[in-house]
């Protein structure tokens, strides 16, 4: 009775680990829509009612509720560069964000604020388009992958149920 309940403890631990995969794939997928609907709405602010950052940051956490943006304004609302509020909000989201999001998301934050508004719509149209790839890539990845470490989770622990029986 204890081996086999050891047995499913074993099998639901490797089928977890398959589904927080999983999960993880499609939240970053979820996130990247979050922030080019942010985004979207930051490049009306800045190009349409000339709106300050600050300002336009927290109108925008407001609306949206989106995490990288209320980080971000409670950042610039402490005195922080955009560039550092942005670094500082990514690090604290803690989020499943990949490098390369992150750093196309830093490189915008470099001319937020430091340049006039039609040189902040060009940037954040830029770094739009290249959120945008990332997300139809991250959708690929949790259409692949996601379905592949569902299974090999569950594959795991059968293998591992099996060589403890």
């Amino acid at each position: 009775m204890l081996k086999l309940f050891g047995a499913l403890m074993t099998f639901f631990a490797c089928a977890a680990l398959g589904v927080w995969l999983q999960r993880r794939l499609i939240k970053r997928v979820q996130v990247l829509d979050s922030i080019l609907g942010a985004f979207a709405m930051l490049r009306t602010e800045i190009s349409f009612l000339q709106t300050p950052l600050l300002s336009a940051t927290e109108k925008i956490a407001a609306a949206t509720k989106d995490a990288l943006f209320t980080k971000l304004h409670m950042h610039l609302r402490g005195g922080k560069l955009p560039s550092d509020a942005m670094q500082g909000a990514l690090s604290e989201l803690g989020c499943v964000l990949t490098n390369t999001d992150a750093a196309v998301l830093l490189r915008l934050s470099l001319q937020l604020g430091s340049s006039d508004a039609e040189s902040q719509v060009q940037q954040i149209d830029a770094a739009l388009e290249q959120l945008r790839l990332q997300r139809i890539n991250a959708q690929e990845a949790a259409n692949t992958n996601g379905r592949l470490y569902l299974a090999s989770g569950m594959l795991l622990g059968v293998l591992l149920v099996l060589l403890m029986l």
